[in-house]
């Protein structure tokens, strides 16, 4: 069977309830409520961080130069961890939305595939095909609903980056004892193992970020206290 007609399989597919489950889920599906929520989540973060420094060096007793250096040198490290916080949480956001989605899917995928073995005559695996409906028929679909939202481009880059490690990741070696032997389970765990693998790749720079603020923060404490003792 040939991608297109891999396609036409998967859009064709009636359940029991005479419905498409892809298209059903997708419907249903929306991420728009929580881009405003995570995006004031990450301001908050970024000002607390900010404002957390300026109040300690209130209680540290810095010289007033040091406190303009934290004031506006702790301005640049606040875009940058805006910045940072905003793909942090945005695009955690979105690949736990898209995990849950894949998750609930697994069923019907499955069923989907016990139809195409018996009338199709596909060569496909079950695991294969999975990974084929994933990456052909729901990120496509995903990618356009990203695309009624603000930041579309990026959103469908962190999706993306989700798509590459479900397709670079070896499911058989998942190790949990309750995923053994079962496609199913295994399947949703290799989806949970991916989207927590990308959240983290994708939280790399905000986490350099607060690395890089707490570091020089951090020093121009000691090189006050180096100060006042020699």
């Amino acid at each position: 069977m040939n991608d297109e007609k891999f396609k036409e399989f998967v859009d064709s597919y009636q359940d029991a309830e005479g419905m498409n489950p892809i298209s059903a889920a997708l419907s249903l599906w929306t991420i728009a409520k929580s881009v405003p929520v995570n995006a004031i989540k990450s301001a908050l973060v970024a000002l607390l961080i900010y404002f957390g420094s300026l109040i300690g060096c209130y209680f540290i007793g810095l010289p007033w130069w040091m406190v303009l250096i934290v004031i506006f040198g702790g301005l640049i490290g606040l875009i940058f961890l805006l910045l940072t916080g905003f793909v942090k949480f945005i695009s955690g956001s979105v690949i736990s939305s898209v995990a849950e989605l894949l998750s609930g899917l697994i069923s019907p995928l499955d069923d989907m595939y016990d139809l195409y073995k018996e009338n199709k005559g596909g060569d496909l695996t079950r695991t294969q095909f999975f990974k084929k409906a994933i990456r052909e028929i729901i990120f496509p679909r995903v990618s356009d609903a990203l695309s009624l939202l603000p930041m579309k481009n990026w959103l469908n880059k962190s999706v993306g980056t989700m798509t590459n490690f479900l397709a670079e990741e070896n499911m058989d070696d998942l190790s949990y004892d309750d995923v053994k032997g079962n496609v199913l389970k295994r399947m949703i765990a290799h989806i949970n193992r991916a989207a927590n693998r990308s959240k983290r790749f994708l939280g790399r720079p905000f986490y350099i970020a607060l690395s890089v603020y707490a570091g020089c923060f951090g020093a121009l404490i000691c090189w006050h206290f180096y100060q006042s003792v020699w």
